[in-house]
This record gives structure tokens, C-alpha cells and sequence, in this order.
């Protein structure tokens, strides 16, 4: 990242939008972004339109923003707008500060309306909607131009036009992030104190849960859409799914992943939610055969080819060894840090700030040492561990004003600020 958060150093050298609300979170663990992206989100506020629509690049760039209306009619779209809201958010989350959720709050009310009017509007075959149809459709962002999940894989190894994938998904995707965004801006209100305005978005949650659901999804949980591992994981990640529904869809997942040869699938947006989607649904297994993959596409297949930064399409050398005409060097792929400092370095913020940490790291994978830390506004938080045949040790940091739970084997120990080591049997787990 270089002035701004630039896609590549090599190509467009642009604010993406879409790349950094993916990146964020794993660029806020490695380093302080407070004030760097503070600085850009004040040129999001300059950018952003009487409309609300924020454009997909930051600071806008005249001759994208022309190409772009011509061809999709916007210079827009869910998943990147989004960022008005996720870049805010998440450096409250690392640093507690609400002062800048303050700052920006009326940005994010604009694109939430922006998002709002582009979802009421009625396509042009509204005339032959049924009467249940028309009832969900100002909930369903199914129109206008979207990126929908994009660069799915198995579609960019063969160099089909991205636009095929981002239209046959976009339906599933644009409604998916319109609840997920919705549901990001009630829980802003509620940090900020804004109990009516929170109330009013609750409300429109559920009517674009509801509508999402009953449109793609039948009473058992098949999905009406096209068969990409991104659609049912954008599902699952809006929480649209009910209790009946949910286990068929990730069944369904899973299935779509395990006949692709233990690969992924998922393209540009729902990859920042795969591999806590498959964890959270009791499908962590499947999540780690992802990650220890060394065959395209992978992450250790980008580290087989010689890669030392992350690839903007993941056959960008071929699996002949060609390279592709792509970038070598776009961050957003890497979002799976984070998932990888909570998961295997074993640190949670529980509280924004790190006022409160949880200690869970997966001791069941193949890896049999972890070294995670950071340095928190509050000082800095660690997390040791080492795993042998016998037992496992984890020597774990808490800094000052925080507190701390430590989860390992079934036990459950609470810390305050210090510094501790601890030895488990790995059959007792005593």
C-alpha cells in the first residue's frame, strides 16, 4: 500500500474499494492502519455522491468512473461500497476508539440509502412478477450493475469474461451483502447509541433475510441459484438459512468442495467468509483440507509456483507453468491471515480494543507449533503453543486494563493482565 491502500504496485495502482474492506482485518493484525486509513476514508467522504453511491475506486479516477457508467451504468457496486462501512468498523474493533464509527457514521447512512434505492427499484419484467414476488422485491439487490462474486476460479482458469460469473451470481450476492451490510449498520447504531435508528434497520434485516430466503431457497434448504461455492457461502454467512434449511445448504457446500478435489471455488467477495463459514458450521476439517491444498487453486499452490506475494487470480501461473496476463501482486486473497491468527495462532478479540481476549488456538490441525502476537492499543497480546506426543504448552501474554479466557481441551481459565504458561496433557487434557 502505498499514499492509499493500492490494489498492485504494478498495474492500476488504484483504492480499490473491494480490496481493502476484504484485506482490512488481516492488514489491521499486522500493522497500526489507524491513521492511514482514517486518512483515505476522508477521501471516501469527498468521493461519495448526494446519492450515497460510493465509487468502486478511491480516490475516484475520472476516466474509470466514465468507462464504468457507460458500460454498467453505476460506478458501484455491493462488496465495494461496503467499505464505507467495514473500514470504519474494523478499526473501532482493533483499537475501541468509537470516535471514528462518529466520523463516518453519516457516510455509511448514505450508502445504506444509496443501497436502499437501488434494491426498491423494479426490473423490466416486474409486470410478470406473482404477487409474493413483487412483495420481496424492493428487499432483493438484484439490480443494476454488480460484481457480483468475482473471479470465481473455475472460471478464470479458463479465461471465460469475469462478467459471466459476476452476473450469474450477483442476484444471490448484491441481496447477501445488503443484509450483511444492514445488519454491520444496526450494530454501529447500537455501539454509538442510536437505539431508534438501530430499531428501523433491525427491521429492515429481517425483511431482506426473509425476502433472500424465500426467493433462492426451498423449505428444505436447496438453493434456487447457479451451482458456485460463493452463493451458498454468502448465504450462510448473511445468516439467511433458517435451523432446517442451514444444515442442507452447508451440506450441500460441502459436497460442491469435496467433488472439486478438496478445492475452493469461491471468488473475490465470499472468500473473506469461507473458512469461518465452514468452522462455524461444524465443517473445520474441511476448512483446513483448504488451506494445507498445494493444487490449484490454493494458497500453497501460489507458494509451490515460487510466489512471494498473493496473485489476483489463482491460476495466474498455469498448472503447465505458463503465467497468465495477471497481477502478481493483489493483497485481498491474503484475508485468510486473519482466519489463521484467530484459528491456529489462537488470539480473539472478544471486546473492541482488546479490553477482553479469548486464548482458543486449533491444537487438532497438522501444525504442531504456533507464535502469534500483537501489539494492541493496550499493550501486547501473545500466543505461544507447541504440541508434541505428551502434551501440549502455551505460554500466553495479556496486557494491562484487559482480561482474558483461555479455552483448551474443555478447560476454560480466566486471566487478567500478565504474562503465563501452562502444560496439557494431550489424553486428559489436564
Amino acid at each position: 500500500m502505498f499514499s492509499i491502500p493500492t490494489d498492485c504496485p504494478q498495474r492500476e495502482k488504484m483504492g480499490w474499494t473491494g480490496d481493502i474492506q476484504i484485506f482490512a482485518k488481516t492488514g489491521c493484525f499486522n500493522y497500526d492502519l489507524y491513521a492511514f486509513l482514517k486518512s483515505w476514508m476522508e477521501n471516501m467522504a469527498l468521493e461519495q455522491a448526494k446519492d450515497g453511491e460510493i465509487p468502486n475506486v478511491v480516490p475516484n479516477f475520472p476516466m474509470y468512473d466514465l468507462l464504468q457508467r457507460e458500460d454498467g451504468g453505476s460506478n458501484s457496486s455491493p462488496g465495494w461500497g461496503d467499505a464505507a462501512l467495514a473500514i470504519p468498523y474494523t478499526l473501532y474493533f482493533y483499537t475501541g476508539d468509537d470516535a471514528i464509527l462518529r466520523r463516518f457514521y453519516p457516510i455509511m447512512e448514505k450508502w445504506i440509502a444509496y443501497m436502499q434505492k437501488q434494491a426498491e427499484q423494479k426490473p423490466e419484467n416486474y409486470a410478470s412478477f406473482s404477487e409474493a414476488q413483487k412483495e420481496r422485491n424492493p428487499y432483493l439487490y438484484t439490480k443494476g450493475f454488480q460484481y457480483g462474486d468475482w473471479l470465481i476460479p473455475s472460471l478464470s482458469e479458463h479465461n471465460e469474461n469475469p462478467m459471466i460469473g459476476a452476473d450469474e451470481t450477483k442476484p444471490v450476492v448484491g441481496s447477501c451483502l445488503y443484509a450483511l451490510n444492514v445488519q454491520l449498520m444496526m450494530e454501529i447504531s447500537e455501539i454509538l447509541g442510536y437505539k431508534e435508528k438501530s430499531h428501523v434497520y433491525r427491521e429492515l434485516l429481517e425483511r431482506i433475510k426473509n425476502a433472500v430466503r424465500e426467493e433462492f431457497l426451498d423449505e428444505n434448504g436447496d438453493v434456487h441459484a447457479v451451482p458456485y461455492q460463493g452463493v451458498y457461502v454468502m448465504l450462510l454467512a448473511a445468516d439467511i438459512p433458517n435451523e432446517r434449511q442451514r444444515s442442507r445448504v452447508i451440506e450441500l457446500l460441502s459436497e460442491m468442495i469435496r467433488e472439486n478435489g478438496n478445492r475452493l471455488d469461491a471468488g473475490f467477495i465470499a472468500i473473506k467468509y469461507l473458512m469461518d463459514v465452514l468452522c462455524d458450521n461444524g465443517c473445520k476439517e474441511l476448512a483446513y483440507c483448504l488451506l494445507y491444498q498445494t493444487e490449484a487453486p490454493s494458497w500453497l499452490y501460489e507458494v509451490e509456483q515460487g510466489a512471494t506475494t498473493i496473485w489476483e487470480n489463482w491460476f495466474a501461473v498455469g498448472r503447465t507453468g505458463v503465467p497468465l496476463p495477471a497481477s502478481f501482486n493483489h493483497y485481498a486473497y491474503g484475508c485468510v491471515g486473519d482466519w489463521m491468527y484467530r484459528r491456529i495462532g489462537g488470539i480473539h478479540c472478544l471486546e473492541p480494543g482488546y479490553k477482553k481476549i479469548l486464548f482458543a488456538p486449533d491444537l487438532d490441525t497438522a501444525i504442531n507449533s504456533s507464535s502469534c502476537s500483537i501489539d494492541t492499543v493496550r499493550g501486547s497480546v501473545s500466543c505461544i503453543w507447541e504440541k508434541t506426543e505428551e502434551s501440549v504448552k502455551i505460554k500466553v501474554s495479556v496486557p494491562c486494563a484487559s482480561t482474558a479466557e483461555l479455552k483448551v481441551y474443555g478447560n476454560e481459565i480466566s486471566l487478567g493482565s500478565g504474562i503465563y504458561s501452562f502444560e496439557f496433557d494431550n489424553e486428559s487434557g489436564r
